[in-house]
């Protein structure tokens, strides 16, 4: 009998128990150390039905189908990518938890210290259908001594059922949203020839919306030019150049304080050339800039791709690679943070790093009596900061790349800030205008010195409040107004993480900052991924760019799905359901009423243009539809796009619709005398027909077998 039976989500989750426990050994699936067992689930091993899971007439998109709101949310084993079948492994490892649930006294959920965490192990509960003891171990960090003590303080499981009930809600709301959405926006796509699947869902629209916005706002910028009026100002300590300083109402000035009149500008300069001055104020401080902190994937994403040129997709490939072969942390975190009680640990991976040549004056110089900000166990969420392990090995380009970044600033953890002292100088020329000057000059460069520099220093001379000073040529620099950059991957996955930045809803912009804004750290990549696929997104060098269709979407979607203020009210609702303080059900009931109106409103849209891609501009000759060229298993062919409902097709002549095939239509269904199969009637090519069998391995003569024809029937 086993005595505890500990469920981890992952399997190096799993190994961490195992290793607090004591020494083990290993079977099949799992690990036992003494009377107790451990064994992991692989991330979500059970997903949500689709649609036509739940009904045959799913399987068909129409509209007369939606919304689709299940009575009950049931799940199954996840299928494969690529056979859409249920995966094998995932269907092995269920089947080896559920045999030691029968053989043990407690379980203990051992999911991330989060809602997702709590939903991955108790759905696999419920699923197996185990009734028994349950207890719950909370671990924020794999490191021996928290390990320990997260062992020590396990509580009843119970307990954490409003954490499961907040992630179902999550889980439910997305599926009915993306579900009934992307169905309702094809079936509207088709409608206007279309073809493909127009995907809605409650990250990947706001996260388009995003990128539309923007790449708006730059068609629409209008450059302004103006004028920035700099002196040279002569002084004995040394000369420096001083700019103009605007104050409010000064003539030729537009609303936002920009010298936009280049006559008054160049009067400006002429008159203030050649003048006395007086320095007015000297304020001078000294400063420090701390480190980059360790990544987090969405910080790792956004340097990568800014150095290296990667996608999303590939930094979070390469560094779930660079974990499996044990040379980094778990990469798929949001957190900067380290769990103090690994400080420790951190003079023998730097040493060992010490011998990677690229990384040996950096490790050698470390100190380790330098503790950054970084060390903070109460900051450390599911997963720490991706951090090298210390080991080395061979890698790819790729894996080079992302490993440096990873190495370079979890090594300058332990080398001291930046330190420099600004200065700022006021002076005033003739007694009427007001000029100034900052310059930077650094003390010690710290860590810096392993940075790329940003920019230049730019010393000032060491002047006092009351000098005397003189300015020479005054030069008028000309100036234009710059249109926001369009988005990167790296900085669409910044914005997606920081998108509070983006709202201008206070309440809301609090929520979606305490969230870490929309989609996760696993997640984001594939969102990416998925916008490019359905052809909502292209690039252009290193930038993201909306395509009609991409936009047309977005415009055409309902505003609580491209609106990321949506996401702040359901995480309100979320954050209620996991403090006990409202009902799950409730919470996805009230979404799901919200589901008609939105999906009326869009058919509604009867003028919405959509880009004709793949449309004939030809109706169809039945229903009056668009019809669309589309590619099959045997070549292109015409089809309507009010399919089902509409039936008609077209061979495809040279990118046109040609004449539509006849339809052949027998008296009934006919089956093989000697296979039993059913019968094909089709034309021969001599234009009679024929009843056809083509199960030639059931025959005895291994041949596809065929019938005569009479007035529809077959002859035996």
């Amino acid at each position: 009998m086993i005595h505890r039976l500990f469920i981890a989500e992952k399997p190096n989750l799993g190994r961490a128990i195992a290793d607090g426990l004591g020494k083990g050994s290993s079977g099949k699936g799992h690990i036992t150390v003494g009377n107790d067992v451990v064994t992991w689930c692989f991330g979500h091993m059970l997903e949500l039905y689709a649609p036509e899971d739940y009904s045959k007439e799913f399987a068909q998109w129409k509209k007369s189908s939606l919304p689709i709101i299940p009575s009950e949310f049931k799940v199954a084993p996840s299928k494969d990518f690529k056979t859409k079948k249920a995966d094998q492994g995932i269907l092995a490892q269920i089947k080896i938890i559920g045999e030691l649930l029968k053989k043990c006294k407690v379980v203990v959920n051992a999911g991330d210290p989060d809602r997702e965490g709590q939903l991955i192990i108790d759905e696999v509960l419920d699923y197996l259908r185990y009734t028994g003891p349950a207890q719950r171990i909370w671990l924020a960090s794999l490191d021996g001594k928290s390990v320990a003590n997260a062992l020590a303080s396990l509580k009843d499981n119970a307990s954490c059922r409003p954490l499961k009930n907040a992630a179902l809600a999550r889980s439910r709301i997305d599926w009915l949203g993306g579900m009934n959405l992307s169905r309702a926006m094809t079936l509207f796509g088709r409608d206007k020839g279309m073809t493909g699947v127009l995907s809605m869902g409650r990250v990947q629209t706001p996260t388009l919306g995003l990128v539309v916005d923007r790449d708006r706002q730059i068609e629409n910028f209008k450059p302004v030019d103006y004028a920035v009026l700099q002196a040279a100002i002569k002084h004995h300590a040394g000369n420096f150049a001083a700019t103009l300083v605007l104050t409010p109402g000064t003539p030729g000035t537009d609303p936002e304080g920009r010298l936009v009149d280049m006559r008054i500008a160049q009067a400006l300069a002429a008159v203030s050339k050649d003048k006395d001055g007086v320095i007015t104020l000297v304020e001078r401080k000294q400063g420090t800039k701390a480190p980059p902190k360790p990544y987090a994937l969405s910080s790792l994403q956004k340097d990568a791709g800014a150095r290296f040129g990667m996608s999303a997709q590939v930094v979070l490939n390469t560094a779930q690679s660079l974990y499996e072969k044990k040379l980094t942390s778990y990469p798929r975190t949001d957190c900067e943070f380290l769990p103090e009680e690994q400080f420790s640990d951190a003079p023998g991976i730097v040493r060992r790093l010490a011998s990677i040549p690229e990384f040996a004056d950096m490790a050698k110089g470390a100190d380790f009596s330098i503790r950054s900000a970084v060390w903070n166990t109460a900051k450390v969420t599911a997963h720490h900061a991706i951090i090298p392990t210390g080991e080395s090995g061979p890698m790819t380009e790729a894996e080079r790349n992302c490993y440096f970044l990873i190495v370079r600033n979890y090594i300058l953890q332990f080398w001291p800030p930046e330190s420099f002292e600004t200065q700022k100088i006021v002076l005033v020329l003739d007694e009427k205008t007001q000029w100034e000057a900052t310059g930077r000059v650094v003390i010690n460069p710290g860590f810096r010195r392993f940075m790329d520099r940003e920019g230049q220093d730019k010393p000032l001379p060491r002047v006092e409040k009351g000098d005397a000073c003189k300015s020479g040529d005054v030069e008028v620099l000309k100036k234009r107004t710059e249109p926001p950059a369009h988005f990167t991957e790296g900085t669409l996955i910044e914005a997606m993480k920081s998108v509070h930045l983006y709202v201008t809803d206070p309440a809301a912009k609090a929520k979606l900052k305490e969230t870490s804004g929309i989609g996760t750290e696993a997640t984001r990549a594939g969102v990416l991924e998925t916008l490019k696929k359905r052809g909502y997104l292209g690039q252009k060098g290193k930038s993201l760019i909306s395509t009609d269709i991409g936009r047309a979407v977005v415009d055409l979607s309902p505003a609580s799905m491209r609106d990321v203020a949506t996401t702040a009210v359901l995480e309100e609702k979320l954050s209620a359901i996991a403090e006990g303080k409202a009902s799950h059900d409730q919470v996805v009931a009230e979404y799901a009423a919200t589901l008609e109106p939105m999906i009326e409103k869009l058919f509604g849209n009867t003028g919405a243009a959509l880009p004709a891609a793949a449309a004939s501009g030809e109706p169809c000759p039945k229903c009056k539809k668009p019809i669309r060229r589309i590619q099959g298993k045997k070549g292109w062919f015409w089809s309507c796009s009010g399919y089902p409902e509409c039936d008609y097709t077209a061979p495809d002549e040279k990118g046109k619709p040609g004449t539509p095939r006849e339809k052949l239509e027998a008296k009934g269904e006919f089956f093989c005398p000697e296979c039993k199969e059913s019968l094909k009637y089709t034309k021969t090519k001599k234009g009679g027909t024929v009843f056809l069998c083509g199960n030639e391995k059931k025959h005895s003569t291994k041949k596809v077998r065929f019938f005569n024809d009479t007035n529809g029937e077959p002859v035996f």
